[in-house]
């Protein structure tokens, strides 16, 4: 009798909710591999592991409008008065100078970290191909040398910014 029962109860409730939960994901499915299917992605402003778009060169007001968009030449950071790490961000005729071979000076509100090391740190180094630089690691997603991954207390740049701050360093450590 309990053997009727169940066999009567599991075809009459317990199946139709089992196989309505199966369509119902499998429809779920369906919509996600669908819109996978025809390119529907999300972007963020963390993502850092695919590679570049397309190809980057960024020229000095493209570095200028990046560096404003992630505050780091703004007031109390990077700004014209030096005031975090006594280095200007500013992106101007004078930037690829204050970079290019110099090393971090220290001083201003927000002492650099990277100062007065042993080899010294150099924000580019003249002539490297493509640049490379104290400026490049610490905008690096994995940075982990003196001081402190920037932009401080934001998110990473991605990978098309990086390409960009990379594309306009290597057209000024040319030698």
């Amino acid at each position: 009798m309990f053997r009727n029962f169940g066999s009567a109860f599991v075809n009459r409730f317990a199946l139709p909710r089992l196989a309505g939960r199966w369509v119902g994901a499998a429809i779920v499915a369906a919509l996600v591999s669908s819109f996978a299917a025809l390119g529907c992605s999300s972007s963020s402003d963390n993502n850092t592991d695919a590679g570049p778009s397309q190809p980057t060169n960024c020229d000095i007001n493209q570095l200028g409008t990046l560096f404003a968009k992630k505050l780091c030449s703004s007031a109390a950071c990077h700004d014209p008065a030096g005031t975090s790490a006594h280095l200007n961000l500013t992106a101007d005729s004078g930037l690829a100078g204050r970079l290019v071979g110099q090393s971090p000076a220290g001083g201003g509100g927000l002492p650099s970290m990277c100062a007065n090391l042993t080899p010294p740190k150099i924000y580019l180094v003249a002539g490297s191909q493509p640049a490379t630089g104290l400026l490049l690691d610490k905008i690096s997603p994995s940075y982990s040398g003196c001081g402190i991954r920037m932009p401080y207390n934001l998110p990473v740049l991605t990978t098309d910014e990086i390409a960009c701050v990379q594309s306009w360093a290597t057209s000024v450590t040319k030698p």
